[in-house]
């Protein structure tokens, strides 16, 4: 789950690929002209949960900046910042929350 601010917003990563950005198309949307058309996206993989920048703005788990293309795990208690505080006087970001497990492993035979 990602969680803004104090909560009162959250996103619950219920499927295995959820895109973030200002586009009407994106899984969420937010309305921000300083972020990308298609800013990052969360992929939910049996190795774990990570984030993949896909902006020209910058994508930040917690104070390191991804290059565009690049992927980051998500750890419980990481701060996934779509605009950082060290660039914009209203930054954007999440809490990442692990609130249950990943993906279910394959059943042993």
């Amino acid at each position: 789950m990602l969680a803004v601010g104090t909560g009162s917003s959250n996103v619950d990563l219920t499927t295995d690929k959820t895109t973030i950005g200002r586009k009407d198309t994106n899984d969420v949307r937010i309305n921000n002209n300083k972020l990308s058309a298609q800013h990052c996206c969360i992929h939910r993989e049996a190795a774990g949960v990570f984030v993949e920048d896909l902006s020209s703005n910058g994508t930040f788990v917690n104070d390191t900046k991804m290059s565009k293309g690049a992927r980051l795990p998500l750890i419980d208690g990481d701060k996934l910042w779509l605009l950082h505080p060290s660039k914009v006087k209203d930054p954007v970001g999440y809490d990442y929350k692990l609130t249950s497990v990943p993906m279910a492993e394959e059943p042993k035979k």
